[in-house]
């Protein structure tokens, strides 16, 4: 059999808000108000942690909100690249990411060995986006 390297053209992606990922964020802190306020616990410490996890939703949402777009690329000599704002870093995609239908567990280490992760939902991108993303994750990171 020949064995023949699958090939991917060079791609950048812009990764931008995520409706999944801000459900999921106010779902938790829901889940979490609703859980003190069953607890059997005085009425004034239910009353100052449920207004500790509403404040942490609120940060948490601006801090959605207000992200920039990021873009994570793969170019043409073979190497991953990310940017964030204006700064484009080369990195190199961990094994330890995890691809699935809904989102992308990506790990990846920033040089000089600064390891970091994101998480990319499905509805952060385009369909078509996030295929050409996991096909070339799968290709050139897992494959090797």
């Amino acid at each position: 059999m020949d064995n023949v390297k699958k090939q991917v053209q060079p791609f950048r992606i812009e990764i931008s808000f995520s409706k999944i990922q801000a459900a999921c964020i106010v779902g938790i802190h829901i889940l979490a108000a609703l859980a003190v306020a069953l607890a059997a616990i005085s009425l004034i410490i239910k009353f100052s942690i449920i207004i500790c996890v509403l404040v942490s939703c609120a940060v948490n949402w601006r801090q959605i909100q207000s992200s920039k777009p990021c873009r994570l690329q793969y170019t043409s000599s073979g190497a991953w690249e990310i940017g964030c704002n204006t700064q484009i870093t080369p990195i190199h995609i961990l094994p330890e990411s995890v691809i699935t239908p809904l989102v992308i567990f990506l790990y990846f280490e920033k040089q000089p060995k600064e390891k970091q992760s994101m998480l990319i939902f499905n509805d952060a991108v385009t369909h078509e986006e996030y295929r050409i993303l996991t096909a070339g994750l799968k290709i050139h990171c897992f494959n090797d």
